[in-house]
């Protein structure tokens, strides 16, 4: 009993670490090594710390400097000034440009939704134009690719006629008006004769024409003199809009766009018209 209580003691005796040969010494594990590490960085951390603060003014300015064209580009660098053409001469500019007797060929594509809830119908047709500005007439004329005749619209001496073979919102000769009354705002009254109000946005020239209840508002760019776009309003109420866009850079059609978008916001419809041949036939 007395050598059975001895071992029992002598098991639970601590052990001295320093007594204990290396080679039973115990590796460090993972989580040690990896708070050893941490507390390395944390270390690190500080001194870096340490030395931006502890910095001159001159290095701060620079280092702040540094950081907002990493996370600013826009303020490193200065855009090119751009000259600015003044509303009147935007006008004048303009007028010289454009053609007072042509003839086109479009690609047009036709898109019908009377209502929010009507599937959209679409049509992909060639469009033939005459324009004479002089003469305040003109003659378009779309085919489908197998022909047939899809619309054909004609203004002379202020009156409208022609055909509209498509399904619409409305009576026929409400729509045979309706699409001269775009066609015409396409192509003629190009610029304000007497605006009322004048103003100017994000390299944009805005001119505001009122007569009556009804007003048109241009949009000309205020770089390069062009028209952007025509909006009718009668009252509050938006009821057309014409947009061009992509205008060649130079030659006889700088002032023709090579594509033309008219929306009716009342009868749902949408013609854009992309310009395929073009001829000046004003001599």
């Amino acid at each position: 009993m007395r050598t059975k209580a001895r071992n029992v003691g002598a098991r639970l005796r601590p052990r001295d670490p320093e007594k204990e040969s290396p080679e039973r010494s115990r590796a460090p594990t993972t989580e040690e090594e990896n708070c050893d590490n941490f507390k390395s960085g944390l270390d690190q951390h500080s001194v870096v710390r340490h030395s931006i603060f502890c910095c001159s003014p001159e290095r701060i300015l620079l280092l702040t400097v540094l950081a907002c064209s990493v996370l600013f580009p826009g303020c490193a660098s200065v855009p090119p000034s751009s000259q600015v053409i003044a509303p009147e001469t935007a006008i004048r500019q303009f007028e010289k440009k454009l053609p007072q007797k042509f003839e086109a060929m479009h690609s047009v594509v036709i898109t019908i939704k009377p209502h929010w809830w009507w599937p959209a119908f679409r049509q992909v047709a060639i469009g033939y134009s005459r324009v004479d500005r002089q003469a305040d007439s003109f003659d378009v004329t779309c085919l489908s690719p197998l022909g047939m005749k899809l619309l054909s619209i004609s203004r002379t001496n202020g009156q409208t006629s022609g055909m509209f073979l498509l399904p619409v919102k409305g009576k026929q000769d409400a729509m045979i008006s309706s699409t001269g009354d775009a066609i015409f705002r396409a192509y003629f009254d190009m610029a304000p004769t007497a605006p009322t109000r004048t103003s100017g946005r994000h390299h944009k020239l805005v001119f505001e024409q009122t007569n009556g209840n009804r007003m048109v508002r241009y949009t000309f760019s205020s770089e390069s003199a062009l028209l952007l776009s025509k909006e009718y309003y009668e009252g509050k109420h938006l009821v057309m809009t014409v947009t061009y866009d992509k205008y060649p850079s130079a030659g006889e059609r700088a002032s023709l766009p090579l594509i033309m978008t008219l929306r009716d916001h009342r009868y749902g419809f949408r013609l854009e018209f992309q310009l395929r041949e073009y001829r000046d036939v004003s001599n």
